[in-house]
């Protein structure tokens, strides 16, 4: 058993090896990357193009300024580290997806001042300021935002969609300044000190699970529900503020509104959730981990099997 002991502990420390010798660069003083108009990527070895695709085939400390249209920005669970700005939406750039980067300790983790782009699948972490968006028509979907200042900070916009967010332990979950005809649905925002913060007006605020944040959201004249089905968010100090509320039928709705103040007044959710909605967002494991997990889990296995082994021809 001790040698066994022994081997596990081995492989665990051989592993960690790996894994930061896989993680190893030297940080230099921030330069920045350009992905051109033309296509052309300047300031790095680390982003190969294929057509209109670009991935990350190491970790980035440096800045990325996007400037062409009508790409995909794929980070493939690589890490993009630095100071100040982290990645960059040209004043010109439109059509963009970026996706599956590790986003960690930037003032601002990616920033978007032109129209039509997609932020999705990707993990931040660490930065003052997750996403910032300054433009209008952005999708923002199945990130995981968490530890920053502000996950979500949007100003003087219309018309975005955010969903299937995981949006944690910030300031701020979501910050909405003077933002109209937006849609927020199906995310999880928990443990915040204010879930969402909004300035706005006319935003449809439903389907999410406000969890044990300090105030749930302190907002602008928005509409925090559809007529049921669906109905409204899930709440998750409902009970403690409403303790003799029932289900309304057999809908999963409470019969109570949760009430709340606005800046224009008292505003509330007609339809409160029952029981949290399903949101599941899982960012890609990088292969650096992978790869480490794929040999600590065969040398167990070819441990263990020697052991039986051994047991049964002493």
């Amino acid at each position: 058993m001790k040698q066994i002991t022994t081997t596990v502990a081995l492989i665990l420390v051989l592993s960690f090896i790996l894994v930061s010798f896989s993680q190893m660069g030297l940080v230099n003083a921030e330069n920045t990357i350009y992905i051109r108009a033309d296509g052309s990527v300047e300031g790095t070895d680390k982003i190969q193009r294929d057509g209109n695709i670009y991935t990350f085939t190491g970790n980035i400390f440096d800045s990325i300024i996007v400037e062409r249209n009508n790409i995909i920005v794929d980070g493939a669970g690589y890490t993009l580290e630095g100071m100040e700005l982290g990645l960059a939406l040209n004043l010109t750039t439109s059509n963009a997806t970026i996706k599956n980067i590790h986003i960690i300790n930037w003032d601002a983790g990616i920033l978007g001042v032109y129209t039509n782009n997609t932020i999705m699948e990707n993990l931040i972490t660490g930065c003052d300021f997750g996403i910032k968006i300054y433009t209008d028509n952005y999708n923002i979907i199945g990130n995981y935002i968490g530890n920053n200042g502000e996950g979500i900070h949007i100003a003087n916009v219309h018309q975005i969609f955010v969903s299937m967010n995981n949006i944690t332990n910030s300031k701020f979950g979501i910050n909405l300044l003077n933002v109209e005809d937006g849609e927020i649905v199906k995310n999880s925002i928990a443990h915040n000190e204010r879930g969402i913060h909004n300035g706005g007006v006319y935003q449809r605020i439903y389907l999410n699970n406000f969890i044990n944040n300090t105030v749930a959201h302190y907002s602008g004249l928005n509409f925090w529900d559809v007529v049921y089905p669906p109905g409204g968010n899930y709440y998750s100090d409902y009970n403690e503020r409403y303790p003799n509320a029932t289900e309304l039928g057999n809908s999963g709705i409470w019969d109570t509104p949760y009430s709340f103040y606005v800046y224009y007044g008292p505003n509330q959710d007609n339809y409160p959730l029952m029981a949290p909605v399903d949101i599941v967002v899982i960012p890609e494991l990088p292969s650096w981990i992978i790869m480490p997990l794929f040999m600590i889990v065969m040398l167990l296995v070819i441990v263990l099997k020697k052991k039986v082994f051994r047991k049964i021809h002493d």
